[in-house]
C-alpha cells in the first residue's frame, strides 16, 4: 500500500543563489536544477529543497530563502 498519494522528490539545492554555490562541488546551476523541479512537478511529484545555510546568513538571507521556496513550490 502507498504511504502517500503524491511522490516526494529531495533534491539537494545547497544553495538558492549560484553565488552561494561557490566552493561546493555541484556540477549544477540554480536554472538546472530548476529545470528538473519543474519536470518533476509536471509528473505529479512534490518537491524537497534541501539547502546549506551560512553561519554568516541575516535575516534578509533566510525571508529570501524562503521566498525562493515558496515561489519554486517546494516542500
Amino acid at each position: 500500500r502507498a504511504l502517500t498519494d503524491v511522490p516526494d522528490v529531495f533534491i539537494g539545492f545547497e544553495s538558492p543563489t549560484d553565488a552561494g554555490l561557490t566552493g561546493i562541488v555541484k556540477d549544477s546551476t540554480v536554472a538546472r536544477t530548476l529545470e528538473g523541479v519543474a519536470a518533476l512537478q509536471d509528473a505529479g511529484c512534490g518537491v524537497t529543497g534541501n539547502f546549506v545555510g551560512d553561519p554568516e546568513w541575516g535575516e534578509a538571507d533566510f525571508e529570501a530563502l524562503w521566498g525562493f521556496v515558496a515561489e519554486h513550490r517546494l516542500r
